[in-house]
């Protein structure tokens, strides 16, 4: 899957986005979790606009920048309104990490 978009491509970040909100989301629930998928485009908004544009790409620093720096600067919501942000994020790491360390397995 397509994890990279030129900044100025965003017809195709749009549909690449669509496309990894829908497969997180169904990944996501044959697991039983919940996500949210607004955490979810912010967090490849937050990529696609950084340094390299990598969706997949995460550091540790970048997770902390995009939670503790990104969000609050972007985003006004209540602790009820973000309670999946965490788990969503996560969710998102793990099944990109699968995917590179086994293929498409669930």
């Amino acid at each position: 899957m397509r994890t990279y978009y030129d900044e100025d491509d965003y017809d195709g970040f749009e549909a690449g986005q669509d496309l990894l909100i829908r497969r997180l989301a169904g990944w996501g629930a044959a697991q039983g979790k919940e996500i949210d998928p607004n955490a979810v485009a912010l967090a490849l908004q937050f990529r696609h606009t950084s340094v390299d544009g990598r969706l997949a790409c995460w550091t540790a620093a970048l997770v902390q920048d995009f939670l503790l720096k990104y969000l609050p600067r972007t985003v006004s919501a209540t602790a009820d309104d973000a309670v999946l942000v965490p788990e969503t994020l996560s969710l998102f790491l793990r099944l990109h990490a699968r995917d590179r360390v086994g293929g498409s397995r669930g």
